[in-house]
Parts: structure tokens; sequence; C-alpha cells
């Protein structure tokens, strides 16, 4: 889904959000799964608008017409591996197209870490980056976010993001020590 972006309204200056398939991270306090299970993205339809938003006549085309960055996501992690290779698709036909992304993340899973590497090194222009750590305790996260990348995981892909000229903002939410 590629909508208005209305998760801070009057907060973000960006006003569009694209999310994808269901969030496999499995937090336990996480808003955008919540009785979502079997959600899934229309992954071609996306690809079609972001090749063709230029010829489009609807809000959403019009901010991408006036190179507005699109928020990469506030429902679902695009680094979650059930999200990373349909990530990777958009990722390259927004740089083909010019369309920015800021990007929210706690990373992806060892596994897919070379894929999420790849992103930061081909990027073209310096994104803002959003990394959520919830908990200093890897214990603790183990067990509120199973799938979810460890917090030394997190902490070294912000210093990867900074080292490579990225701004990171880092969430430490939800922030509730039980």
């Amino acid at each position: 889904m590629l909508d208005s972006y209305i998760g801070e309204f009057l907060i973000s200056p960006i006003p569009l959000e694209l999310s994808l398939h269901y969030c496999s991270f499995s937090c336990a306090y996480c808003f955008a799964n919540l009785n979502q299970r079997r959600r899934r993205a229309d992954v071609a339809a996306l690809l079609r608008l972001l090749e063709g938003f230029e010829a489009r006549q609807t809000l959403v085309a019009h901010w991408l017409q006036a190179g507005y960055p699109v928020c990469f996501s506030n429902r679902v992690d695009p680094f979650a591996t059930s999200n990373i290779r349909d990530t990777l698709r958009l990722i390259e036909v927004s740089n083909a197209r010019g369309v920015r992304l800021q990007f929210q993340t706690r990373g992806a899973h060892p596994r897919q870490w070379s894929l999420l590497e790849s992103v930061v090194a081909t990027l073209p222009y310096r994104a803002v980056w959003y990394v959520t750590i919830e908990v200093w305790n890897d214990a603790i996260r183990q067990k509120i976010s199973p799938a979810a990348p460890s917090i030394p995981s997190r902490l070294s892909l912000i210093e990867r993001l900074v080292a490579a000229g990225h701004s990171v903002v880092v969430g430490v939410n939800p922030v509730v020590s039980d």
C-alpha cells in the first residue's frame, strides 16, 4: 500500500507511507500486526504506481511528482524476512524514478544482513533512518520481539548508517520495562 501517512500527523513532514506484508518480526506490542496475520500487499500494483506516477492524477501521484519522500514503513518492517525481497525491488524502482525513501526499521535478520548492507551502500542519496530499540536488555528483547534483530545488531546498523552519511533517529520505544 502506498497511501497518505497519517501515523504522525503534523509531526512528520513526510505525507506518504509505503507498507508491505505482515511483519515476521512478531513483536508482542505491535499495533500494525494486530489481527492482521494474513496481511498481503499488492506489490505489482505498487510497482505500477511507482513506474507511472508522472501520468497519474491522484493525491499520492501529486506528492510523488512534487518530490516528497516516502516513509517505508510505520506499519511493518521493510527489512523483516517477510518483506525484504519485495523491499529490495521497490527500492530499486524508487531509486530509478527519483523517489526518496525514509526507513523505519529494526534492521535485518542475520541471514539477510548482506541485503540490508547493499541497500545502505547503493542508495543514491542520504536517507533518514528511524531505528527502534525497545529495551537495552537483549534477553528481554528476545521475549517481546523474538524474530527481530538483536540489540547489538541494531547498534551496529546505527553505526554503519552514520558512517555512510545517513541521518539516524533512534526510537527508544515502547520503553516499558515489564
